[in-house]
């Protein structure tokens, strides 16, 4: 069993609603939002949908290369021809190259108390956030189609700002008319990043690394190394300094680590197959990395250490059970039984279950189940291959696994103790464990022996407290519980089988996925909605009402409780929904 750490990773793309995939600027603001800058508009990330801006909503241009927050909250848009957007939470407002822009074409901003200098492709300009009004600095005009700002830093009260191919200049930020000096001749910086005193300026195929002081006093760099082009940097903390690269014409870019001076490849990590990634963003309260792709559109991965992916060997996972200090897990290939600790005890592949089956087709031919007997359809000739999984559930110290080539009881060794020939989706037991299968067509039965496949049925027909279309088979209390997508909350007790709805103490209908806490919380999901916290004692009692508008997504795929938690997952993913 792989058990290879990896951190939760997502993928928007067009299909996920960006406007477009090339994505070159990336910028979480101070409310916890991500703009996204594309090639063709721009994207406002917020509880887990984006919302779209082009030209028509305002915007200078559709290309968006540079993204800033001012120090009133205004969002900053800079595009590459175009010129500068602003949005100030109602509308937009452009700026284009007649306004005062140096150039229309903006590679980077940096905000600075009520100013935003802006950096071109020839040169800075500096906008006044109170007044909306831009100044050309004539004297930083580049004048070299080899060149432009690459990058801006602070250091002692003075702005720096670098340039690919013209070298590294400083000013007074505090001035209205500063004077621009030349620090450095330095060469083909791309990018910069700032880490403690150390500076590093990518280069073509390298990075060189400074102490920001050497680097303004001229000297030659600590060392160079790497490959690639990294065109961005990231510090998100201890030990996570982030570095985006794009090799624009060796496939050698990705997303980089470097930590005590190694750099390391952590695209395998965070599962990111781009190579091309120009731009990174950092949500520092949620542990969120987001890195923008050239082609690919927008990784989101969550870095905090409380959620890590494990890969199961490239198999989808179906279910899983930790019981008895073993862990079982129900996957696409058949079902994996180790130790806590992940040390192998056995594997049931397809083939080896299927075997089990033409086996005691041989010997039981004239004992089968027929659909004539309202046995829903199995087909005995399903070759292993077309094995399909649907639950795994344990009970009476075994692991249960339904198919569509019937039911397994299997022990915690991995032995195959009893088959039972019947095709269902939900499977349960009664309080004193006897098995339970529902047939979504023709009721229940219980068996009393499964060896000798003695059972009592229940039909549905004419009988309203049976249950029908079964989504889900709890045990809890001394009861059974099932819910239905079309006839709401039944229970199974000494008594014989009860309907909440038809007995009018529920009228909820159409129950998708149901849950029991441990404290015996019933936990009811809708098909469209409410989900519903229950208590039955002395009677059905509705606890708490939750609003679907609350939860993103609009089918529940699963319900789960931790401690006071209730975990709800959906199409869009996993909501926490705490009091």
């Amino acid at each position: 069993m792989s058990t290879a750490q990896q951190y939760p990773t997502f993928q928007y793309t067009t299909l996920n609603g960006l406007p477009n995939n090339a994505v070159r600027a990336l910028y979480v603001d101070s409310r916890g939002l991500l703009w996204v800058g594309t090639e063709n508009g721009i994207s406002v990330k917020e509880n887990g949908r984006f919302l779209n801006f082009f030209t028509d909503d305002g915007l200078a241009f559709g290309s968006c290369w540079a993204i800033a927050e001012d120090s009133k909250g205004q969002m900053w848009f800079g595009s590459y021809g175009g010129g500068v957007s602003k949005f100030d939470g109602e509308r937009f407002t452009s700026f284009p190259l007649d306004s005062g822009l140096i150039d229309a074409r903006i590679r980077h901003f940096f905000p600075y108390k009520e100013k935003i200098f802006v950096g071109t492709e020839n040169g800075l300009s500096i906008i006044d956030i109170k007044t909306d009004k831009i100044k050309p600095l004539e004297n930083s005009l580049l004048n070299s189609p080899q060149s432009y700002i690459s990058g801006f830093f602070l250091h002692e009260g003075m702005l720096y700002y670098t340039t690919y191919g013209m070298g590294i200049y400083r000013l007074d930020p505090e001035l209205s008319e500063p004077q621009i000096e030349k620090v450095s001749e330095h060469q083909l910086i791309y990018a910069i990043g700032l880490n403690g005193a150390q500076i590093y300026l990518s280069n073509k195929g390298h990075i060189d690394e400074f102490e920001i002081k050497d680097l303004i006093a001229g000297k030659k760099p600590l060392r160079s190394f790497g490959q690639s082009i990294v065109w961005d940097y990231l510090n998100a903390g201890t030990n996570q300094f982030y570095l985006a690269a794009w090799g624009i014409y060796a496939n050698n870019g990705g997303v980089f680590n470097l930590q005590d001076g190694i750099l390391k490849s952590i695209s395998k990590t965070f599962d990111v197959d781009a190579t091309d990634i120009l731009s990174l963003a950092y949500n520092t309260e949620k542990q969120i990395l987001y890195l923008g792709s050239l082609e690919q559109g927008v990784y989101e991965v969550n870095l905090d250490q409380n959620i890590l992916y494990y890969e199961f060997e490239n198999k989808e996972v179906l279910g899983f059970s930790f019981e008895k200090n073993q862990k079982a897990i129900l996957h696409e290939g058949g079902l994996s039984i180790t130790s806590f600790e992940g040390k192998p005890i056995k594997s049931l592949s397809k083939s080896e279950l299927k075997k089990v089956v033409d086996e005691y087709v041989k010997l039981n031919k004239s004992k089968l189940p027929k659909y004539e007997d309202d046995f829903y359809e199995l087909d005995y000739q399903t070759i292993a291959e077309d094995v399909l999984f649907y639950e795994l559930k344990f009970n009476q110290n075994s692991y249960w696994v339904s198919s569509n080539i019937g039911v397994f009881q299997i022990d915690l060794t991995g032995r195959i103790l009893i088959y039972v020939p019947v095709h269902t989706f939900k499977i349960g037991f009664t309080p004193e464990g006897k098995f339970i299968e529902t047939n979504p067509y023709g009721g229940v039965r219980i068996y009393e022996d499964l060896s000798q496949m003695t059972y009592t049925y229940f039909p549905y027909q004419n009988q309203p407290n049976t249950p029908t279309n079964v989504t889900q088979v709890l045990e809890y209390g001394g009861k059974t519980y099932f819910s239905s997508v079309f006839e709401g909350l039944f229970h199974y007790d000494k008594k014989g089988f009860y309907s909440y709805k038809n007995s009018g103490k529920l009228e909820i209908s159409k129950i998708k996925q149901m849950h029991i806490t441990k404290e015996g919380k019933l936990v009811l999901a809708t098909e469209f909605d409410s989900i519903y916290v229950a208590e039955d004692r002395n009677g059905l009692k509705i606890l708490e009402t939750i609003d679907r508008n609350k939860i993103l997504g609009k089918t529940v795929l699963f319900l789960e409780s931790y401690q006071d938690h209730l975990l709800i997952g959906t199409e869009q993913g996993l909501n926490i929904y705490h009091k």
